[in-house]
């Protein structure tokens, strides 16, 4: 079967397009029983978005890491889970063509998208913005922390990759940031414009009942840069509260999980539960008087978003847009001197914060409210892409049932 260049009817003809969500280590965020001890926080934006566009009509399409051998299945309605490349496989010194990028070629292919999202800095970026501009389709690219726009804070050591991150971002038809602070960033070192689309949750925020909230707590993966001893040395000013520390080791800096399970355990108001699925987590957010964070920096934590959905203020290093003193959604601060003071604060005035974090949440960040603005920024990606073609290519490919799970 021969699928159309455009085999999605233009968004006016009634029909939605359709999206493709490249992201290689979604899966265990997909579905969990595959099993992870490190799902990221653009995995957990990239699925709510992909149920969000699921649950406006777009038929929505994940590629991620594994076999391409892997057949594709439905994971819910209008939504499939495709296979690219398994990251071990190969021989060294080849596996980076193949099966790396065949196997990824093959499966832009098969999704035969409108619109691709590529989330996060990655080599794969040239390789979607290639796919895109050869098919005539629209690529959106999405800032996922203030690292990817800053090359003093990238984590990508290959100059090759870099190159190639470089190439892809210059040729997208569309970057989101998180901030205002991360287009500015984009703007002074790779010359281009980004569109602020904030994070945005599933759930309409309600406040817990200050009678419920029992923990201080802290969520993250454990490196280096989260400073979660920052978080125990706070503990010990507050002996009355109990700390809870929620994560698991970053499998690239294994031995400092263990210094912080450590400084920990002469404490007895401190606990760490190791890693828990972000849904998991729920039920420690539900009992928070605040949430603390501690990082060096960020793009913009899923974490802020799931504490304030329950009117829970946020302790923090880092403050995208002085979004935090500005809006009165908790305290920040600069050392630990401040953490203390700023606790002490939160704890002081515990109902203060609860009626104006929750207006905020639902003006700014509930999907219900602001998934309109992000479904039309695709769908002007899309007409302007289409605008601006001499000739769609075709992607040719056979026809292949998909199974459900």
């Amino acid at each position: 079967m021969m699928l159309s260049g455009l085999a999605n009817p233009s968004p006016g003809s009634g029909k939605k397009p359709t999206v493709c969500f490249v992201a290689p280590r979604i899966l265990p965020a997909l579905v969990p029983e595959d099993g992870a001890q490190d799902i990221g926080g653009a995995e957990v934006q990239q699925r709510l978005l992909g149920y969000a566009f699921a649950h406006h009509g777009w038929a929505v399409r994940f590629v991620c890491q594994g076999s391409g051998k892997r057949e594709p299945f439905q994971l819910a309605e209008n939504i499939t889970i495709d296979f690219s490349f398994d990251d071990t496989s190969g021989m060294p010194g080849l596996r980076f063509l193949h099966p790396r990028l065949t196997g990824m070629w093959q499966a832009l292919k098969r999704a035969d998208a409108d619109v691709y999202y590529l989330r996060g800095a990655t080599y794969l970026t040239s390789v979607v913005a290639h796919f895109c501009k050869r098919y005539g389709r629209a690529f959106v690219f999405a800032g996922a922390s203030d690292a990817n726009f800053d090359p003093g804070l990238l984590a990508m050591k290959s100059v090759r990759d870099k190159f190639l991150y470089e190439y892809g971002l210059r040729r997208a038809d569309l970057i989101t940031v998180q901030s205002e602070r991360q287009a500015r960033l984009l703007s002074e070192n790779h010359a281009l414009p980004g569109v602020v689309v904030r994070n945005l949750w599933d759930q309409r925020a309600r406040a817990t009942p200050t009678g419920k909230r029992t923990l201080i707590l802290w969520v993250a993966m454990f490196r280096k840069l989260k400073q979660a001893e920052h978080f125990v040395r706070l503990a010990s000013f507050f002996p009355e509260e109990h700390f809870l520390l929620v994560g698991g080791p970053n499998r690239n800096e294994p031995d400092y999980y263990n210094h912080i399970v450590q400084m920990t355990s002469s404490l007895n108001n401190v606990e760490m539960t190791g890693f828990l699925a972000p849904e998991e987590t729920d039920m420690y957010f539900e009992r928070a008087k605040a949430l603390v964070n501690t990082s060096t920096y960020e793009g913009f934590p899923n974490t802020f978003l799931q504490a304030w959905s329950r009117g829970v203020p946020c302790l923090s290093y880092v403050d995208p847009d002085d979004l935090i003193s500005s809006q009165g959604l908790g305290e920040t601060a600069t050392s630990e001197a401040e953490l203390v003071s700023g606790l002490k604060k939160i704890l002081a005035r515990q109902n203060d914060y609860s009626e104006g974090i929750v207006s905020y949440f639902n003006q700014q960040h509930f999907a219900g409210t602001v998934f309109g603005e992000l479904e039309q920024l695709f769908l002007t990606a899309v007409e302007t892409r289409r605008g601006n073609l001499s000739r769609v290519g075709a992607i040719p490919q056979p026809q292949k049932n998909v199974r459900l799970r």
